[in-house]
């Protein structure tokens, strides 16, 4: 029997992705690989954007990139990702189909070797397992077993309690006890939405125990409980262009701003309590209004970091 030779490999074609993208929702923690628009353009060149397709693991791949087809033609081992050229600036504008969450841009440079490993700029944390953070719409509906803030942002101005133009892409945060429960950010209305799991339940102890026992708790029924939760904003007004996103980097490293109860800056709002089963909705009152008109106006207002007092 004549012996087979061996087998011999002609040609072996290799392709490269510049890039991977992973998304996850910051309210479920999951990944988000449907429903998604992700795009790739050079920064000074918008119309020749490229639109990545997801994977089968949820990871949205960029090829064909402009000025990146040397790269993709590369062999993609060791000695290729040690001996590459300068990488090239592109920005990624992500949006969403069903309109689940907040649209926003981010600057990376290409090629970048696996999935892209986004770091939060307010912790310097990566997240490479997550991947890029999500945040929610003010229309998103919630879950019903979450709990839910709302508020309506806009910047105050002097004399006047309805008016002021929207804070867009201000950031709210919320925290128990000093703990992050949530964070978002305002679209270009100045609306934000947070949305997020209920904390422990609250317990109290009795003041008057029985001798020699230990002191039993007694909890408020579910539908009773309620928790101070503290709010703080992040807010210096972004300059975007007409019909363009915000950078994801640029709206969480904003300034701290202020907040405030009243229509008259008299009362920072710093604490809300919430409530079970109930949204919390943020908003300035008017405490100089007579009884009647003394309802809380339907905005927040807030006062950009850096602004006079």
């Amino acid at each position: 029997m004549q012996a087979l030779e061996p087998f011999k490999i002609a040609e072996r074609l290799t392709v490269v992705a510049p890039l991977g993208l992973r998304f996850w929702d910051d309210v479920s923690g999951k990944t988000i690989g449907t429903g998604l628009s992700v795009t790739a353009y050079p920064p000074d060149n918008p119309a020749r954007r490229v639109e990545a397709f997801a994977n089968r693991s949820g990871v949205y791949v960029l090829r064909n990139l402009p000025g990146l087809r040397e790269v993709e033609n590369g062999a993609g081992d060791a000695d290729f990702w040690r001996t590459l050229p300068p990488k090239q600036p592109f920005v990624i504008e992500v949006a969403d189909f069903e309109s689940r969450f907040l649209p926003f841009t981010i600057n990376v440079s290409l090629p970048e070797r696996g999935v892209f490993a986004w770091q939060d700029p307010s912790t310097a944390s990566p997240t490479a397992a997550l991947g890029v953070p999500l945040y929610s719409t003010p229309a998103r509906q919630a879950p019903t077993s979450m709990a839910v803030v709302r508020a309506e942002l806009r910047e105050w101005q002097p004399g006047s309690s309805h008016e002021g133009r929207p804070a867009a892409w201000a950031v709210l945060e919320a925290r128990l006890s000093g703990r992050l429960l949530a964070r978002g950010f305002a679209d270009e209305q100045g609306r934000v939405a947070l949305i997020f799991p209920y904390p422990e339940p609250v317990t109290h102890t009795l003041s008057s125990p029985p001798a020699h026992s230990p002191p039993p708790e007694t909890a408020p029924q579910l539908r009773d409980q309620e928790w101070a939760i503290e709010f703080a904003a992040l807010y210096a007004p972004l300059v975007v262009d007409r019909g363009s996103f915000a950078d994801l980097n640029d709206i969480l490293t904003q300034r701290l701003a202020s907040l405030w109860g009243d229509t008259e800056r008299g009362r920072p709002l710093t604490e809300a309590t919430l409530q079970f089963g109930r949204e919390l909705i943020l908003r300035s009152r008017d405490f100089a209004a007579d009884p009647i008109e003394g309802e809380p106006t339907s905005v927040l207002f807030i006062t950009p970091a850096g602004s006079p007092p």
